[in-house]
This record gives C-alpha cells, structure tokens and sequence, in this order.
C-alpha cells in the first residue's frame, strides 16, 4: 500500500482541482477531494488487512465499512490477491 500511498502524494502535490478515478461513481464528478478520501481508505484498508485472516474477512469488514464505494469487485479481487499463499 505504500505506492499507492507514494502515488497519492504526487497527483497531491501538483495541486489538482480535479481528480478522474477510474473505479468512481459518475454521480459524485471528479472533486480533488478524493485524493484525501483514497488516502482514509487505504488507512483502513491496511488496519483492515491486519486484522482479517482470509479473503472474505477482508471484503466484508470493507464493505462494512464502506457500503456506498462502487465496484465490490475491485475489493474482492485485491482481497484474493493479498492473501494469494
């Protein structure tokens, strides 16, 4: 998660005023803002993946935390590949 981490800080440093995702609900536009939100997330994510033992721990605690986030899938298939053994 650290070069996600690293990624974030270089879209934030040139001090955007829009941010595209890819992985986005086109309801909510491309506000700057969810440079910040990612960086909660992935916050989360990584306590999340201390705590959880297997893939379907991972994702559920997730989508718990964070039912409105679109494309579970994308979830899902990092939970299978961070416990991938």
């Amino acid at each position: 998660m650290d070069a996600w981490h690293q990624a974030l800080d270089k879209v934030a440093a040139l001090n955007p005023q829009f941010v595209v995702a890819s992985h986005r609900d086109t309801q909510r536009g491309n506000p700057a803002s969810d440079i910040e939100e990612t960086r909660g997330y992935l916050d989360v994510a990584a306590v999340v993946l201390k705590q959880a033992t297997n893939p379907a721990e991972y994702f559920n605690a997730l989508k718990e935390r964070y039912p409105e986030r679109v494309n579970p899938w994308a979830i899902w298939l990092s939970a299978l590949q961070l416990f991938d053994n």
